[in-house]
């Protein structure tokens, strides 16, 4: 495997490992706000269901008789209308009455109040056990409730009338419209994620190409300093540690072309004495021939 495609793979695992850590955190962060931001409207929506009410309208709630069948179908009509503005499930009202949950204001599931499809009027609730944590603390409560209604996200706002009976006021949404807005968030994490990982491969592929590019140019002319051309000079390009090098490469070239000279220079200057001296000088090899002889024994 080359340099380059080790340098390549190296940093675009770096680059893939940074891009899903960056798309996890920026998913579980919109997520996040996501959701916030879903409790905040099912908060807000079931205040002000509460204000849609007549004043005091759970002080004079007594029994079924309370609110005649017209003013409850009123009631109905104006939650329809604003879970339909508000894309809401369902907002509704319960009340804690002589220890049974009951209904006392609800929404109908197709939103047309002519077609009967609400709870009535003090209906007692089927499931009270997902209202006992909220009327035990008294506190607003966000949670995913399965009931005969369905699967959805619920904001529990309590209140307690001037009798001290709480009653609390709900809004919710179905999970799967929060699903689908989580989906839309997951695929705009995964588009950003692959944005990322893109720029960074190009990012990382054009580094890895200017550093191979140095490192070979670097190879070449080590390979050229070691057959003998000593006159050879680096450009000093790149980072820290690159410029370090090639300046290292050049002082240690410049170093050996100085020795080689010197050494050629003494050379000379040896070659010269032994030429001119009056003596003989021979060298003979192992097998008696003669390899070096000087001038004054090239005349015997």
């Amino acid at each position: 495997m080359g340099l380059k495609t080790q340098i390549t793979f190296l940093m675009s695992m770096v680059v893939l490992l940074t891009s899903l850590i960056f798309g996890t955190i920026n998913y579980r962060s919109q997520e996040s706000s996501l959701l916030n931001g879903i409790d905040s409207k099912l908060y807000s929506a079931a205040i002000f269901s509460k204000a849609l009410l007549p004043k005091e309208y759970h002080d004079s709630i007594l029994n079924e008789e309370s609110v005649s069948p017209e003013e409850y179908l009123k009631i109905v009509d104006q939650y329809n209308q604003l879970c339909v503005k508000l894309n809401l499930e369902y907002i509704w009202s319960l009340m804690l009455i002589n220890d049974q949950i009951v209904f006392t204001s609800a929404t109908s599931s197709d939103k047309k109040v002519e077609n009967g499809m609400h709870a009535l009027f003090f209906d007692v609730h089927t499931n009270p056990e997902l209202y006992s944590k909220v009327f035990e603390t008294m506190e607003p409560q966000y949670q995913i409730n399965d009931d005969k209604w369905g699967r959805i996200r619920v904001a529990l706002i309590p209140f307690t009338d001037i009798h001290g009976r709480p009653y609390l006021f709900g809004a919710s949404v179905k999970i799967s419209d929060i699903d689908a807005l989580l989906y839309q968030t997951l695929l705009r994490s995964f588009l950003i994620c692959f944005g990322v990982l893109v720029f960074g491969f190009i990012v990382v592929r054009i580094f890895a190409n200017l550093l191979s590019q140095s490192l070979s140019n670097l190879a070449l002319i080590a390979d050229k300093i070691s057959a003998g051309n000593l006159k050879q000079k680096v450009a000093v390009t790149g980072g820290i540690e690159l410029e370090s090098l090639t300046k290292s490469i050049n002082r240690m070239s410049t170093a050996i072309d100085e020795k080689v000279s010197l050494l050629q220079e003494s050379e000379g200057r040896y070659r010269d004495l032994i030429e001119e001296t009056n003596d003989l000088i021979t060298r003979v090899d192992g097998q008696g021939h003669f390899v070096f002889v000087n001038k004054m024994a090239e005349k015997y």
